[in-house]
């Protein structure tokens, strides 16, 4: 294996990885890669390919572009966000098609952008805003209001690249892991079980989150609960659409909804759906069974005593 000069290598195995990312991050093309590196087309396919072991010189030159240190380079410990951001030229405001009928909050399409790189790696991220025309920059205030159409448009490409029931749950279930430290995880870490978790989701919290649909608690109990949605008539008019969202969304939904009790500190529940209006029923309706997190409660409360 060649080296692209006589200097000394520390790089590490990923760092052509590094490299695109950067690249394609910054939006650079080819040729404005080239000159950043000054590298020849030939020698840079054949680093990635790992026939060239790239050099220090060139993660000290492109550390100088992007005004971060040589190391971070070398290490791939970069806040590729925050470069997203310096070089991010778009607008801030949305596609006219995500900020029409905008009565949901970006917080959930933020974690599930975010969910993407942890759970499929940074290019389905960047692929997946790319191809709905959104930017890292259009997505910064979690309270900023967005339409449903984005989450829904997120879910149809994502499902286009085999995703399936469990990855649209495990995106929903990721919320948990990104609202951690905020207010709302707070207040629920404070409720006294997870019943009391569910009717303030659902009476208090979704009122905050989003107006899309109405949520109506049917059927509720120490251990478990019945939820109905549908969507808001008035959104749905100004949408065009009888029913927003898709059975992808829902899916989200679901796992979404089987975590409340983990911000009590609580095991998942388990969520059944079993109606959806997507698939030809009158209303969406999920059974939800947090007889694991009641028991537990119970037991802990009678070991505090």
């Amino acid at each position: 294996m060649l080296s692209l000069d006589d200097s000394t290598t520390t790089v590490t195995p990923l760092f052509s990885d590094t490299l695109e990312r950067l690249r394609l991050t910054a939006n650079l093309n080819s040729q404005q890669w080239f000159d950043i590196l000054q590298l020849s087309w030939n020698n840079y396919q054949q680093m990635k390919l790992g026939h060239l072991i790239p050099s220090d010189k060139i993660a000290e030159r492109v550390a100088d572009y992007f005004n971060i240190s040589t190391e971070a380079v070398l290490a791939g410990q970069i806040d590729y966000r925050s470069v997203g951001l310096r070089f991010d030229s778009s607008s801030l405001v949305l596609p006219e098609a995500y900020s029409k009928a905008a009565y949901g909050r970006k917080r959930t399409s933020i974690t599930s952008v975010h969910f993407l790189e942890v759970y499929a790696g940074w290019r389905l991220r960047l692929d997946a805003l790319r191809k709905l025309c959104v930017s890292e920059s259009m997505l910064q205030d979690p309270f900023a209001p967005i339409s449903m159409k984005f989450i829904t448009d997120l879910c149809d490409y994502l499902h286009r690249r085999q995703f399936q029931k469990m990855d649209f749950f495990a995106m929903g279930a990721y919320t948990y892991e990104a609202n951690q430290q905020t207010l709302v995880a707070k207040l629920f870490s404070e409720l006294p079980s997870a019943k009391d978790a569910y009717e303030f989701f659902f009476n208090e919290c979704m009122k905050l989150f989003e107006q899309n649909c109405v949520y109506t608690i049917t059927q509720i109990s120490d251990s478990n609960l019945t939820v109905e949605f549908l969507t808001n008539p008035d959104v749905g008019a100004e949408s065009g659409l009888r029913h927003l969202g898709s059975a992808h969304v829902c899916q989200v939904k679901s796992g979404l909804i089987a975590n409340i009790p983990r911000y009590l500190g609580l095991p998942a529940s388990r969520v059944k759906e079993v109606a959806c209006v997507h698939c030809g029923d009158d209303v969406c309706r999920l059974e939800v069974d947090f007889s694991v997190a009641r028991n537990i409660s119970l037991s802990q409360l009678s070991l505090n005593h």
